[in-house]
């Protein structure tokens, strides 16, 4: 399983404006891919992922979508779980709320 990106800034957010990312990944291995879980740092960060499985060589995609409620810098993390030997994979999502 191989990211587009494992990190991503979505620079300046509106304040309470969700703002969604979208990750991107490859099954690069040679057997069907199953992700079992994915689990996001805190509760302000929701995620969406395949419920099938992925074939070898086919493409899928985790959504994280970030509440933006509270000012200021944030970092959050994401942990994949999947049928993978480096399973849990950690995603990182980063930006900067605006004020009022």
């Amino acid at each position: 399983m191989v990211f587009d990106t494992l990190d991503m800034d979505l620079g300046l957010l509106t304040y309470n404006r969700p703002e969604k990312a979208t990750y991107n990944f490859t099954n690069t291995g040679t057997h069907p891919l199953i992700i079992y879980h994915v689990t996001a740092s805190c509760g302000c960060t929701e995620v969406e992922w395949p419920e099938k499985i992925i074939r070898p060589e086919k493409t899928g995609t985790i959504t994280v979508t970030y509440d933006a409620a509270h000012q200021g810098r944030f970092r959050k993390t994401v942990y994949v779980h999947a049928n993978t030997k480096n399973s849990p994979i950690e995603l990182t999502l980063k930006g900067t709320v605006e004020g009022l």
